[in-house]
């Protein structure tokens, strides 16, 4: 179903139906499978996937002196020995063709290619995420993941710790026409390597997430993956997911959780579904196994144990303030005004 847009959903004795277009009119075929009761999902949630094919950028500031790099943003070759350094402090990202480039004390511009190879895995990774959390929350969620290719942007990124991110402001131009009312969460690839020099970027951390208060994408929460290879795998994925839904849940829903973070001992709560934990609540969490224990011993399975134990089933989630019946953010009027004008057109 990834990449198909559903002209109609039915729902038929505890299995999802999607009618998907197809190449001689319309087929019906099983897409997902539940196991508990025979009840459509609550959420049918609107999935924008950006995969951006080329991204340029440049990197001006002054030059790293400290001997140890990993405290710098480098651009490294193939070998990964460190050819370029630049001060945390000093660095900016400016599109290519910008003033600035000219009179900086130092400058790299690159340019990062997303291959079909990378996509074709990212992909395959989504469309697991896509099962994993219907079956985690008993069929309650649905993801309707939608795929776009962006061909070509000239970016200025940010610093994000000693790496870069990609803000969704220097996105929004490309993927505004795609975005919709109806967007629910959003998710942007880049490629990580440049083919022409060779060079690649730090992208430690590899992904970032932005909230609606950070700024998001086209009125909902926003995720940047900078990083296929080495980088995304499932758990990190749903972890991103997870971040989004706390966010948007929070932001937009009106949730409010039963301890609000101030959890009962180990053991205590009554129904988990009163509360969201947060990702790395894993030691806190009172009805999780890890509970006052140092560390916590399997970071995916608390993940998963968000969805199925604590996600609030029944919740009619909305993801996009442009579609949450509320003046709010930048609207000028209810749903209206600001970015909510600038979408899906």
């Amino acid at each position: 179903m990834t990449g198909k847009r559903l002209t109609g959903i039915r729902w038929l004795g505890g299995f999802l139906f999607a009618a998907a277009a197809a190449g001689c009119g319309q087929t019906t075929s099983k897409v997902l499978e539940r196991a508990d009761a025979a009840s459509p999902p609550s959420s049918s949630l609107r999935v924008d996937l950006f995969f951006v094919r080329s991204t340029t950028s440049c990197a001006i500031g002054s030059p790293c002196g400290d001997t140890d790099t990993t405290r710098c943003f480098t651009l490294s070759d193939g070998n990964g020995a460190v050819r370029v350094a630049f001060a945390p402090d000093s660095l900016q990202f400016v599109p290519p063709g910008d003033a600035r480039i000219a009179s900086a004390n130092q400058s790299q511009c690159f340019r990062l290619v997303l291959d079909d190879t990378e996509i074709a895995a990212a992909s395959s990774l989504f469309k697991t995420l896509r099962t994993q959390v219907f079956q985690d929350t008993g069929g309650d969620v649905n993801l309707d993941i939608r795929t776009h290719e962006v061909t070509a942007i000239e970016a200025g990124f940010r610093r994000f710790y000693s790496g870069l991110f990609l803000p969704p402001s220097a996105l929004f131009n490309a993927t505004s026409a795609a975005l919709s009312r109806e967007t629910d969460l959003t998710f942007a690839l880049t490629g990580h390597v440049d083919p022409d020099t060779g060079l690649t970027p730090n992208v430690d951390p590899c992904t970032g997430t932005n909230s609606l208060k950070l700024g998001g994408l086209g009125g909902s929460t926003y995720t940047w993956i900078g990083k296929v290879q080495d980088c995304i795998d499932g758990p990190l994925l749903l972890r991103t997911l997870l971040i989004q839904l706390w966010e948007g849940l929070h932001d937009l829903n009106g949730y409010v959780g039963a301890y609000d973070n101030f959890y009962p001992v180990c053991g205590g709560g009554t129904n988990p579904s009163r509360w969201f934990p947060w990702i790395d609540d894993c030691v806190t969490d009172p009805d999780w196994v890890d509970c006052d224990r140092p560390t916590c011993r399997d970071k995916a399975a608390f993940l998963e144990h968000i969805l199925s134990a604590h996600w609030p089933r029944g919740t009619n989630y909305e993801g996009n303030h442009c579609n949450n019946r509320i003046r709010d953010w930048d609207e000028t009027l209810v749903d209206s005004g600001g970015v909510c004008d600038q979408i899906g057109r």
